[in-house]
């Protein structure tokens, strides 16, 4: 236990553990549902997957963050084209912005439709990891447009930073919405 919290470092170590014993938790919730049921249901399965998988993936966080720490911030920001300091917003920029948000949209849709094609012909197993790919590809997406365009605002003054985060934000989570609502 020392080893692990000093790899990982307290606070992270006290959340992967936090996180760990509240998937065992959920865990045993399931299988005793299943065990009073007689069976797990594909709906049950889909969600133990998809659910075991996500928090497994927050569960790493903290090592693949140790791992990332060999990249430097130079690589990342050439990576991202994040916009150098002083740097007028173009059209180029909200355009982009509003194209990757569709493209994030039209992956949760596409996610909603196809996954429902998956669940029936390849069982909840491979439902639940491909669902949870695709949600975690067009979240990201999404996320990483968002930052990249607020950060355009970070040399102005915290009022319009915050309301320029705002409507940022307002507009990525309509556009993920409108997809999710055209594909349900």
């Amino acid at each position: 236990m020392k080893n692990f919290l000093s790899a990982y470092g307290l606070w992270k170590g006290l959340v992967s553990i936090g996180f760990g014993v509240l998937l065992i938790f959920v865990d045993a919730i399931y299988f005793y549902e299943a065990v009073k049921l007689n069976g797990i249901s594909d709906k049950d399965t889909f969600m133990l997957i998809y659910i075991n998988f996500g928090f497994l993936i927050i569960l790493l966080l903290p090592w693949l963050l140790k791992k990332s720490e060999n990249i430097s911030n130079q690589v990342v920001s050439d990576f991202l084209e994040l916009p150098e300091k002083g740097q007028q917003i173009r059209f180029t920029d909200i355009s982009t912005f509003l194209s990757d948000q569709a493209l994030g949209a039209f992956l949760a849709g596409v996610l909603i439709f196809t996954g429902q094609i998956v669940a029936s012909e390849y069982g909840a197993f491979i439902a639940g990891l491909y669902t949870l790919v695709l949600y975690t590809l067009s979240i990201g997406l999404v996320a990483i447009s968002l930052m990249r365009f607020i950060y355009h605002f970070t040399k102005y003054s915290g009022i319009i930073y915050a309301l320029a985060a705002l409507v940022s934000t307002s507009i990525m989570f309509a556009f993920y919405h409108v997809g999710l609502k055209m594909a349900a």
